[in-house]
């Protein structure tokens, strides 16, 4: 699938929190947005899932204007899970993930077999098998974000859209979470503010800063001392990781 925006702008009012933005997954797997807070980063995210309109420019999926695809369509084709999202129904974690199915299901069909064992294979595939018969309210705030993203990932669309998937998680949470959705056969585009794990994970980045595209490229090209001194200010070091060689920064 083909998500690309084209000289993309987002006005509040007088101001301007994202300016002529040009974006394309291309033929990358796992995308990150990354920049300093206030950048535009959400903002961004947001044009593409139809949650903000643009003031100007155009958002696409397979060339089509994503403003005339019906909601249904859409969720088909893109999951979501966005930074802020709660949940406090007496669900149970199967019944959660098992909505991820509801974009594929008729009118007055349930779910299939085939639905119930994609549900089945992905809890087990994020060891959140054992859980699948507590309540939502019941887990940790880790547990309920695995949850989230196990619901994104049975809505089995072309391409998933993340903004910051592993704020507030320890290190474990983050690290399943983001091998999680680097196994699948699909699109991400994820929204990061730890710009090392965006440059373990990623392929490919843009880094904004106030509402513009300040550098797009591999892990390799965008995390240099020179970006990060110009767009957070910070003297920093750059290494290369002694066993994947993905760059790691260094404060």
């Amino acid at each position: 699938m083909q998500l690309e925006a084209t000289d993309l702008s987002v006005t509040f009012g007088k101001r301007s929190v994202v300016k002529a933005i040009r974006f394309s997954l291309r033929h990358y797997r796992f995308v990150g947005i990354i920049g300093p807070n206030g950048s535009g980063k959400s903002t961004l995210l947001k044009t593409f899932y139809k949650v903000i309109r643009p003031t100007s420019g155009v958002v696409t999926l397979d060339g089509h204007d994503v403003r005339k695809i019906s909601q249904k369509r859409c969720s088909q084709l893109l999951a979501v899970l966005p930074q802020q999202q709660t949940m406090e129904a007496e669900l149970t974690v199967e019944e959660v993930v098992q909505m991820g199915r509801y974009p594929h299901m008729t009118f007055f069909a349930g779910s299939t077999a085939a639905d119930r064992t994609l549900v089945q294979t992905t809890l087990a595939d994020m060891k959140l098998d054992h859980l699948a018969g507590c309540r939502l309210p019941t887990l940790s705030g880790g547990e309920r974000q695995m949850v989230l993203i196990a619901r994104a990932i049975v809505q089995d669309t072309s391409c998933i859209l993340l903004d910051e998937p592993t704020n507030h998680l320890d290190i474990f949470h983050q690290v399943t979470i983001l091998d999680s959705l680097t196994a699948l056969n699909r699109q991400v585009v994820v929204v990061f503010h730890d710009l090392n794990l965006a440059g373990k994970y990623c392929d490919y980045l843009y880094l904004m800063h106030k509402g513009e595209i300040a550098a797009r490229g591999t892990p390799s090209e965008v995390l240099t001392r020179s970006h990060i001194k110009d767009i957070y200010n910070l003297d920093v070091d750059i290494i290369s990781h002694p066993q994947s060689g993905h760059p790691v920064v260094v404060l």
